[in-house]
This record gives C-alpha cells, structure tokens and sequence, in this order.
C-alpha cells in the first residue's frame, strides 16, 4: 500500500513540476520579448492616434498630446519634414543611439517617407543602453508630408522584466513547498480507507465476521 501512496504523491509532484516548467519557459524565455513588444505596441498605437489628427488638433493642444505620450512613456518625440527638418522635437533627441546601428538617420528618414512605419532596436554607443525607435509616416492628400519618430528607452521594460522574474522565484519556491505537503496529505487520505478495507477484508478471511 506504500507503494500506492508513493505513486500517488509521486505523480502530484509531477504534475506541479510540470507547471512550473511551463510557468518559468513563458517567464524567463517569453516575457521580456512579450513584455516590449506589448509596450512597443501601446506607444505605437498612440503614436498613429496622434498622426492622424496631425492636421486636424490645434497646435497647443496638439502639443499637450505628444508631451503627454512623452511623459507617459519616457520617450523623446520628434517630427520631421520631408527633407528631415525638426518641426518639432521633445527630449533629448535621437541622434546619439542612431549612429550605434548600421541603419544611419537618413535612411530611416528615407523607408518613412516611402510610406512605410518602421520598428529598429538600437543602443547607446556609449552606455550600451538599449532603445526601440518607432517611425510613422504623416500623410496628407494620400502623400507622406513628414515623419513622426520615436525614441523609447527600453530599461523600464527589461527592470519590470527583472522584478517579474524574481518574483517567480519566490513563488516557485512557495509553491513547491506547498505542493509537497498538499501532495503529502492527499495521498496519505486517499490511501487510508484502503488500508482500513484490506485490514477488514484480512479480518474477515481469517474467520473474524465481526471485523469492521
């Protein structure tokens, strides 16, 4: 009957093992990429709201917009005209993390005005910091006018990454102590009446009708 007990448990604590297998693989290898490309989206989508009323906001309130998705995300904000003039720019800029990317401001400027918005990681050359760079093309009359840049600096995401990853740790921890002594009590309830009916039945077979 141990041997029962022991499987029964054995198989409990696989079935946990199992789950956070699956819990640390989407963690740890999934929920960084997961994690910026869902941050990355959200400042994109904003972005593109805020394209589309480029010509239709008041300037001011236009400008409350971008200092507001400035804030909100910390990044730097510029716009260009089709030559690459800054109609407007807020931050710090993004001519420093460029030119650590083979992929020079110019051409950038070029693949927005073709019409098509474009998403490139890049980093510091100095500080090695890393930085996704957004581009979205403004249109009028069906023609790209300009084009909106952002510069978002990527640590938020990989520091709230880092504390998530930590957390699991613990939780990890947590759960596979609980595990075990759920584990352990499950089986030892579930095999108790089993062993009160063998002890019944050995009863019985050896003449005590009364057994039980």
């Amino acid at each position: 009957m141990k041997s029962i007990a022991h499987k029964l448990w054995a198989g409990m604590m696989l079935l946990v093992v199992v789950v956070l297998v699956l819990l640390w693989s989407f963690q740890i290898v999934f929920l960084e990429d997961f994690y910026t490309k869902q941050r990355v989206g959200e400042v994109r989508n904003r972005a593109k709201a805020l394209v589309q009323d480029f010509y239709t906001l008041d300037g001011e309130d236009f400008r409350d917009a971008l200092e507001g998705l400035a804030y909100d995300y910390n990044c730097s904000i510029e716009i260009l005209d089709r030559r690459g003039g800054v109609l407007y720019s807020s931050g710090p800029g993004m001519h420093m993390p460029m030119m650590a990317h083979h992929y020079q401001r110019g051409g950038l400027l070029k693949e927005i005005m073709s019409g098509r918005e474009v998403t490139l990681p890049v980093t510091h050359p100095r500080f090695g910091s890393s930085y996704m760079v957004i581009g979205i093309p403004i249109e009028k009359d069906a023609e790209v006018s300009g084009a909106f840049l952002i510069n978002m600096p990527l640590a938020p995401v990989q520091d709230t990454a880092a504390i998530l990853k930590k957390q699991l740790v613990y939780i990890t921890a947590i759960l596979l102590v609980a595990a075990l002594g759920l584990s352990f009590l499950l089986s030892r309830s579930f095999i108790r009446p089993i062993l009160e009916i063998t002890g019944v039945t050995g009863s019985m077979a050896a003449g005590d009708f009364g057994a039980g």
